[in-house]
């Protein structure tokens, strides 16, 4: 009788093991916190970084750009020429 019930117990242990190996229990690992979930969405910031997607605005100023007149005009006149060249070489 003894030994039929050290059947039974080992039988029981296997089977609940068998039962535990085929369907494990959901661990709740998951946060319940709108703030926590909200990090993980696909508009996040942390996952456009971690994936790479993330672009940034490029920076704009308030002050407009300064009105430059053009440096050099092609093609330069004969005294544009001169100015930066110096005077014309004659040949003889």
């Amino acid at each position: 009788m003894k030994v039929k019930s050290i059947y039974l117990a080992v039988g029981a242990v296997v089977l609940l093991a068998l039962y535990l190996l085929l369907n494990p229990p959901a661990p709740d690992f998951g946060s319940k916190n709108p703030s926590d979930v909200a990090r993980f969405g696909s508009d996040s910031l942390d996952v456009q970084m971690g994936m790479g997607t993330f672009r940034s605005d490029p920076p704009s100023v308030m002050a407009n750009k300064p009105q430059l007149k053009p440096l050099l005009l092609f093609p330069p006149s004969r005294e544009d020429l001169e100015r930066l060249s110096g005077p014309a070489a004659t040949l003889q």
